[in-house]
């Protein structure tokens, strides 16, 4: 992935969730009985710049 700002190369993960559910999700009560989605949420830093930015997901 290439940075947003500067198109760097993107080579250092600040913190990696794994997955996560969606925020403002909010699930009616006939939806908690289903399976939720998940999506990987993992924030990367730009060593050239430092700006500090999400993975895309193109899924999501």
């Amino acid at each position: 992935m290439k940075c947003r700002h500067c198109q760097s190369d993107l080579t250092v993960s600040l913190i990696d969730l794994v997955t996560s559910p969606p925020s403002n999700a909010y699930l009616t009560q006939q939806e908690l009985q289903a399976t939720e989605k998940y999506f990987p949420l993992r924030v990367l830093v730009c060593t050239d710049c430092w700006l500090v930015q999400t993975e895309d997901y193109a899924g999501a």
